[in-house]
């Protein structure tokens, strides 16, 4: 390409059509209106421990009956919305369909949930969920990591590539709540040359507050024992914000 063209490039950037909805969506990948449309909670209310969401005539505000038995080791997740309608299909064209550009766009929602929820204001890091290295080898990217990094950008908040995944398990998306918390027990450990220290004023604290990022939160498995490791190795909290979250009863 010849200096006139890339300065026609810059100048005049071709206009590209919405991936959902195929309307023109400027120079972005997805338009304005999709954007909003699949964070739209309308009709559902959530658990404000796990951030699962239940039909709006359930008990909206209050824990949801497995966050009262066994409140999970998380203080605290949030999701654009319920995993399904477009989400879903913006969500599978991300992971599986070539679409990874579209981190850039879910990663400034994610970022704006952020800055809506204050429980969330005095993270110290974000740490992605890792992938197996089957599933990496395959995918040929980590999807969490690369909505780790956008949201690092735009929050100005370090990302800490500080879990590694020991175990490959088997998939979980068939599996119950309890298969999937066995499946998943022990499978993830600290990467201690990237686990940072910190300083607070005069007081170090060595681990600090974490915002764990991972794509789909189902029953909070895997978010769940990712915080058991961290706060083993010494984490105040762990705060968890995924794409999407299950409803409640599904699984």
């Amino acid at each position: 390409m010849g200096l006139l063209e890339k300065m026609l490039q810059v100048l005049f950037p071709e206009k590209s059509s919405c991936l959902v909805c195929g309307c023109p969506a400027g120079t972005d990948i997805m338009c304005e209106g999709c954007m909003q449309r699949i964070v739209s909670r309308q009709g559902f209310s959530l658990c404000p421990r796990c951030g699962r969401y239940m039909p709006e005539a359930g008990e909206g505000g209050r824990y949801c009956p497995e966050c009262r038995e066994a409140p999970p080791a998380f203080f605290m997740a949030r999701s654009l919305g319920p995993y399904g309608g477009d989400l879903k299909q913006v969500i599978y064209m991300y992971k599986y369909s070539g679409y990874r550009s579209l981190c850039g766009s879910l990663g400034l929602l994610m970022a704006e949930l952020f800055l809506r929820e204050q429980g969330f204001w005095d993270s110290d890091i974000i740490v992605p969920v890792p992938l197996s290295e089957e599933k990496l080898r395959i995918r040929g990217f980590n999807q969490s990591e690369l909505l780790a990094e956008r949201m690092g950008q735009l929050l100005h908040l370090p990302v800490a590539r500080c879990l590694l995944r020991t175990i490959d398990t088997h998939s979980q998306s068939k599996l119950t709540r309890q298969e999937r918390q066995d499946n998943i027990r022990g499978a993830f450990t600290i990467n201690r040359q990237a686990w940072p220290a910190f300083t607070n004023g005069a007081t170090e604290r060595p681990y600090g507050k974490v915002l764990l990022v991972d794509d789909i939160l189902t029953t909070g498995a895997t978010v769940g024992e990712c915080s058991r490791v961290m706060l083993r190795a010494g984490a105040e909290n762990i705060g968890v914000i995924t794409l999407a979250s299950g409803l409640q009863g599904k699984i």
